[in-house]
């Protein structure tokens, strides 16, 4: 198993992988703020005044750390933030759901005719906890772009 885990050509594609998913997640995010406002809204979580914080900086954040795990630059730092964040998601879905909250989750779309099944959502938040974690443990350090 430590062998796979060390492979560096699987953490390289892991580190595409997520990348790409966290780039096209803080796209639409980072061009539409006050939608995604609107998304952070909805789950009752985070106080009012805070929202916009969220709305504006949350997005960066996810497309620092794409462009982290795509370069490989801070590459274990990308791959812990990676991994809190979809901590922090699950357990935002979580409380959603918890609530009886029927939201889009906000993850890829902030469209609000797009309902998706929030627990649906937890497990393939889990599922990509499961797969970040070569990421984090790995002593695979090739295809890294060092500066």
């Amino acid at each position: 198993m430590r062998k796979l885990i060390d492979n560096p050509q699987l953490i390289l594609v892991l580190r595409i992988v997520f990348a790409g998913i966290f780039l096209f997640a803080a796209f639409g995010k980072i061009v539409d703020p006050a939608a995604f406002a609107n998304s952070i809204n909805n789950y009752h979580i985070v106080p009012g005044s805070l929202v916009n914080i969220f709305a504006l900086t949350l997005p960066w954040v996810e497309a620092l750390v794409g462009i982290g795990l795509l370069t490989g630059i801070w590459g274990k730092a990308s791959a812990w933030l990676t991994q809190l964040m979809l901590v922090m998601f699950t357990i935002a879905l979580l409380i959603a759901i918890s609530n009886g909250v029927n939201i889009n989750c906000g993850c890829f779309t902030q469209n609000p005719e797009v309902k998706g099944s929030l627990t649906m959502d937890v497990l393939r938040d889990i599922t990509m906890m499961i797969l970040v974690t070569p990421l984090l443990i790995s002593k695979a350090r090739g295809f890294c772009w060092k500066p």
